[in-house]
């Protein structure tokens, strides 16, 4: 049996301080959570079968330390909006994991790829562009529904007001703090 987890934020954190520090004490709690996801086998039984083990921190690691983005609490509603936001009067669109829903994945890349480009075609209307994204069998449904979830389009959609917000000079762009509203700086 081959057992390969990968854990984010703060399990991440607390099993990766015993990598560093005490794989014994790592080990138990592998063999202890095991046992607990699978009642039929025990703890005793775990250790019988155990072979070897290979264990390995990436936020302890020097060359992979922020390796991917992770909003905190309260960042992504916060920082979202400002990082998925065209600038230079629509001419810079922003992708990469970092500027996606689904932070840490490959998914997250190309769901921000995606929504580029069709802020970019929508920007520049680029109409035959985006109407192939959206409706051929690779990018979207049949029915014109975006397979990407990060995408609002429609009539109630978010999309076109992206690309609108692109094209503002910032002068005439408004902050929203959480509490009433602040011209830009």
């Amino acid at each position: 049996m081959l057992l390969v987890t990968y854990t984010l934020a703060q399990d991440a954190q607390r099993l990766g301080s015993l990598v560093a520090s005490d794989e014994t004490q790592l080990l138990q709690q592998i063999f202890i959570d095991l046992a607990r996801l699978h009642p039929q086998v025990t703890v005793v039984q775990l250790k019988e079968w155990y072979i070897d083990h290979k264990s390995w921190a990436w936020s302890n690691d020097a060359n992979t330390s922020g390796a991917f983005a992770f909003f905190g609490p309260g960042q992504f509603t916060t920082m979202y909006p400002t990082l998925i936001k065209p600038a230079g009067g629509g001419k810079v669109f922003f992708a990469g994991e970092a500027t996606s829903a689904h932070h840490a994945w490959i998914v997250g890349a190309f769901n921000s790829a995606y929504r580029s480009v069709c802020e970019y075609l929508l920007h520049y209307r680029q109409w035959w562009g985006l109407a192939w994204l959206m409706w051929s069998e690779e990018f979207g449904g049949e029915d014109g529904t975006v397979l990407h979830d990060e995408l609002e389009t429609g009539e109630d959609g978010t999309l076109h007001l992206l690309a609108l917000l692109g094209k503002l000079p910032p002068e005439e762009r408004i902050s929203v703090p959480r509490r009433g509203y602040s011209r830009a700086k």
